[in-house]
């Protein structure tokens, strides 16, 4: 294995920093989600009782009606991401704490089964809507940058 000598991290800003940047946007952006949808189970769970193992098909489901509203219907992607999240989210949200309360009362494996169930639905349902093929977003829902601007490079 090949020792790090100083010179190779580039002292301001060098080549090999430069390199880096990709890496570091990526790990950081990776991190948030897997962070954000770790804070997502520890609250469910902690107000709640229940483990909800659907958490992450909510969340395709979300971004797969922001597809459908952004890339099929044309809506701006502010706006479908306000729909997505005002009103998904908030269905969504009511259906869990129903799910929830009627679980209350019930033993851990009962709530496990209809958590797993949840999610077994949300997934039948992408599957049929959608199919199985690959879907990308066009670049347009990326930001613009500043003309002349090193970051996007």
């Amino acid at each position: 294995m090949r020792r790090v000598s100083p010179g190779d991290l580039g002292g301001g800003g060098g080549p090999a920093v430069k390199g880096l940047m990709p890496f570091i946007v990526i790990g950081i952006t990776s991190g948030s989600l897997y962070g954000l949808a770790g804070l997502g189970l520890v609250l469910t769970y902690r107000t709640s009782g229940v483990f909800n193992f659907a958490h992450g098909a909510l969340a395709a489901t979300s971004a797969y009606l922001f597809f459908t509203l952004h890339v099929t219907w044309g809506l701006p992607w502010p706006v479908a991401a306000l729909l997505v999240v005002a009103g998904f989210g908030s269905l969504a949200g009511v259906a869990l704490e129903r799910l929830a309360r009627g679980l209350a009362s019930t033993r851990q494996a009962t709530i496990v089964v209809a958590t797993v169930g949840l999610m077994l639905l949300l997934q039948g349902a992408l599957f049929r809507g959608y199919g199985v093929e690959r879907r990308s977003f066009p670049t347009s829902c990326r930001p613009r940058p500043p003309s002349g601007s090193p970051a996007w490079r």
